[in-house]
């Protein structure tokens, strides 16, 4: 049952070679060719498990060995799975399936950390994501050979823009000002327009009173400057800020947050979560290993609930969940691209729009190395 369903998921149940039946022979165990090794009711004794075991996992031709146990795991759990338990130590991957259903089997394969299943599915499954694991390999490109968190560099929002154009990733359109400046005549976009400090060495502008909304004109503009100015003196005294980002005012018919991530364990990683307090709160997201495509960033979108309300559901709006998709792909692309340094990227809010009117960034947190 397990190589077919692990055949479905293009993984080889490979054949014992004449040098493996040979060991095999040689140790009394009798097997026939072929991609199971029957070890019928001998199977049950200790000696011919353990016996299997060791030159299985020992024979070059197999990345890991599975071992399968029948109904004596069930009246006899702890003579049944002894022999695995006791090959646990191996270099090479060992697993277990125990059919049918023995719970104290199980437990006692737990208890000894080796990976066991009840079902041919399951086990199937973690078995073709052990072989589509990737090293973290783009850690070490971007490391250098040992660079740490604080060797991290914070990107102003205006840098983490350009990232963003690089990559394909839409955004709210902005300008830079000088903050102790003239605010601009004329602006490439209408009032009312949103107001914030741009600078890498303030990530989290609301903590700074680094944030004005809804800026309806040029004197408004200049007020917030002053503001800007004002706020920094008092929260961020001494930190360089020198440049304001202003954009228009944007309101889509949901917000997401997209986050990219160079994750020590598993290599680059993309999530998607539910925007605003829903983020933390709800833990409503998704992730899947970087990069993604547009069909499996779609299937990120399907598992965030708080989506579901812009899905057409019940008539409500839609949004342009496909833009989103092909955003989220975008920003996953940096798994390929060793030549950013970047460790961290974060959009949140992204807005989505109306169906066919896309979604955009309208902020931006990168970390590089």
């Amino acid at each position: 049952m397990v190589v077919d369903q692990l055949g479905i998921r293009g993984i080889d149940a490979e054949p014992a070679s004449a040098e493996t039946l040979a060991k095999l022979a040689a140790a009394g165990i009798s097997v026939s060719p072929g991609r199971v090794a029957d070890l019928t009711l001998a199977g049950a004794r200790y000696d011919v498990m353990k016996g299997a075991l060791d030159i299985m996992l020992a024979a070059p031709e197999f990345d890991l060995v599975l071992a399968v146990v029948g109904s004596s795991a069930r009246s006899q759990p702890e003579l049944a799975v002894k022999p695995i338990i006791d090959s646990a130590g191996s270099a090479k991957p060992l697993a277990a399936m125990i059919v049918p259903d023995a719970p104290q089997a199980i437990a006692q394969l737990t208890a000894a950390n080796v990976p066991c299943f009840r079902t041919p599915e399951a086990c199937a499954d973690v078995i073709a994501a052990v072989f589509g694991r990737r090293s973290p390999l783009a850690l070490a490109e971007l490391s250098g050979g040992g660079a740490t968190g604080s060797e991290a560099r914070t990107l102003s929002e205006a840098q983490a823009y350009e990232l963003l154009d690089r990559l394909g990733v839409p955004h709210a359109p902005c300008v830079t000002t000088a903050i102790d400046g003239e605010a601009p005549q004329a602006l490439p976009f209408d009032y009312p327009v949103v107001v914030k400090v741009c600078s890498a060495e303030i990530p989290h502008k609301t903590e700074v009173g680094g944030v004005v909304l809804n800026v309806s004109d040029r004197a408004g503009l200049q007020a917030a400057l002053v503001s800007l100015r004002s706020n920094l003196a008092q929260r961020a005294p001494g930190i360089a800020a020198d440049q304001a980002l202003v954009q228009p005012m944007s309101k889509g018919v949901a917000e997401v947050l997209i986050g990219y991530k160079l994750d020590p364990e598993a290599g680059p990683i993309i999530m998607l979560a539910a925007g605003g307090i829903w983020a933390e709160v709800a833990r409503d997201r998704s992730i899947r290993l970087a990069p993604v495509s547009v069909v499996m960033a779609q299937e990120m979108i399907d598992e965030v609930r708080a989506l579901k309300t812009v899905s057409g559901l019940r008539g409500k709006q839609r949004g342009d969940l496909q833009a989103l998709a092909r955003a989220i792909s975008a920003l996953s692309q940096l798994a390929l691209q060793p030549q950013h340094e970047v460790q961290e990227a974060e959009i949140n809010p992204m807005m989505i729009m109306a169906e066919g009117r896309g979604v955009m960034a309208v902020d931006a947190l990168v970390l590089t190395r």
